[in-house]
């Protein structure tokens, strides 16, 4: 008897809802997101909380991500904060300031 099993791409093979992050001193986040691209992300903020949500579907599974993250006062900025997805990370830098107005963010 043979049995075909499918394997998932290597890069989604350890994908969990438990996001792996950093943040660095200058205001720049970055998060784990294998297999993700811009297209499938969407980053919102409201007032001091940044919402991150996605999902992709391979190979009839389906991974998603739904995060919230408080964002620290002197990173809540009149500045745009832009993002972009290079090698399986998001990365999301923020402007320091004390001002905001911002409510979408677009993934470059």
């Amino acid at each position: 008897m043979i049995t075909t099993e499918f394997e998932l791409p290597s890069f989604l093979r350890n994908f969990n809802s438990n996001l792996g992050y950093t943040v660095q001193k200058n205001g720049t986040m970055i998060l784990e997101v294998p297999g993700f691209s811009k297209e499938d992300l969407e980053i919102d903020i409201d007032e001091n909380v940044m919402s991150i949500k996605g999902k992709k579907e391979i190979l009839g599974n389906t991974y998603e991500i739904d995060k919230k993250f408080i964002i620290n006062k002197i990173f809540v900025s009149d500045e745009p904060v832009t993002a972009k997805v290079e090698n399986g990370l998001l990365i999301i830098d923020f402007k320091k300031s004390e001002k905001k107005k911002q409510t979408k963010v677009e993934i470059l």
